[in-house]
């Protein structure tokens, strides 16, 4: 069997439009898809990172919220700097009203933070027990900001219900600047 010259020529016209088809058409969209898979993935994982610092901003914007509520039900507030005779004399009056002994109250030198001013106040006493925690449970209901940072009691002779307190304290304070009028 011999193939003819006209089948040859179909033949090869075939081939030169598959080749044509091929070069022209096939390939370029061929190069297109795959790039635009990679260009897919890409943006899968560039909004994967997105969907999880949404995720992060959510649960922030969350704590965010508690801590507002935290904030409004709170009767705690930080006295300006000029208040901290105040706040000192408020301490002193409440270790009196307890008939507490042996009084020594110090301060040691204030901290300043970014928004605010801190005063380490150590106060320590000597009384009955009850006298003693109904004093710590006057600081906790104080509506000035005050931290407990150490309390030790020790009953340094057996035979006397007394107890010597000792206290560190935090007082925080605003700054003067920041008054707002």
């Amino acid at each position: 069997m011999l193939i003819e010259r006209r089948d040859l020529f179909i033949c090869g016209g075939l081939l030169l439009l598959v080749g044509l088809f091929t070069g022209l058409v096939w390939w370029p969209a061929h190069s297109g898809i795959r790039q635009l898979r990679t260009d897919i993935s890409e943006a899968e994982e560039k909004l994967g990172i997105a969907r999880d610092r949404s995720d992060g901003l959510a649960l922030l914007a969350g704590e965010v919220e508690r801590l507002r509520e935290r904030k409004n039900s709170t009767n705690k507030v930080i006295p300006m700097a000029d208040e901290k005779a105040e706040v000192l004399r408020t301490l002193s009056v409440y270790v009196e009203d307890q008939n507490l002994t042996d009084r020594n109250m110090s301060t040691d030198p204030e901290q300043a933070t970014e928004n605010y001013l801190v005063m380490p106040v150590h106060i320590e006493f000597t009384g009955d027990s009850l006298a003693a925690f109904e004093f710590v449970h006057r600081l906790e209901s104080m509506t000035k900001m005050v931290q407990v940072e150490e309390l030790d009691m020790r009953m340094p002779d057996p035979t006397v219900p007394d107890v010597r307190t000792s206290l560190k304290l935090n007082t925080y304070f605003a700054a003067l600047e920041d008054r707002t009028p």
